[in-house]
């Protein structure tokens, strides 16, 4: 007959426990990933069946001129709906709450008066905001200059509506 001591116990339960743990955090991240799949379908549709806004006709779909009520908000940049072949950053408002978090996201919030923050990389992860300044290009409106730190990035914003705007860097940027 087999005899079990309290100690034999203890260890089945520390064992038992820690299988229903790792069953219910599986399960908890198979459901968290099938959530997040369906917002990004979401997201890529929404990106797809929206009409570039104020677009030129012809191979370039550059903005003829940048909106600064679309553009003075918090925009969010979304990795995931970027497609390899497309070289098209993807920003979303902040407003729009279905973009996963992130390790680190490209932050710029747009002000009327030029000024501008955008969020620094910081090597330690102490990530923040800066302070910079924004302008469009007086010769051609659809180019953003964002001058952050010492340096001016330049981006072409190809679209540019209340969910979207989409640029595409044309110096390299931090």
């Amino acid at each position: 007959m087999f005899r079990f001591t309290i100690r034999d116990v203890l260890w089945l339960t520390v064992v038992a426990a820690c299988l229903a743990a790792w069953w219910f955090d599986r399960v908890r991240l198979s459901s968290e990933n099938n959530t997040l799949k369906n917002e990004q379908a979401k997201l890529r549709m929404a990106a797809q069946s929206a009409p570039p806004a104020q677009t030129v006709s012809g191979a370039n779909h550059t903005l003829t001129n940048i909106d600064l009520e679309r553009l003075c908000q918090h925009w969010y940049r979304s990795v995931e709906e970027e497609q390899p072949p497309n070289i098209n950053q993807i920003y979303r408002p902040k407003k729009l709450k279905d973009i996963p978090p992130g390790r680190f996201r490209m932050q710029f919030i747009f002000q009327r008066n030029g000024d501008c923050q955008w969020y620094y990389l910081s090597p330690d992860d102490n990530h923040q905001f800066k302070p910079g300044r924004w302008s469009v290009d007086p010769t051609d409106k659809s180019l953003l200059r964002i001058t952050m730190d010492d340096r001016t990035a330049i981006y072409r914003m190809t679209e540019l509506t209340n969910d979207v705007m989409r640029l595409t860097a044309l110096t390299s940027t931090p």
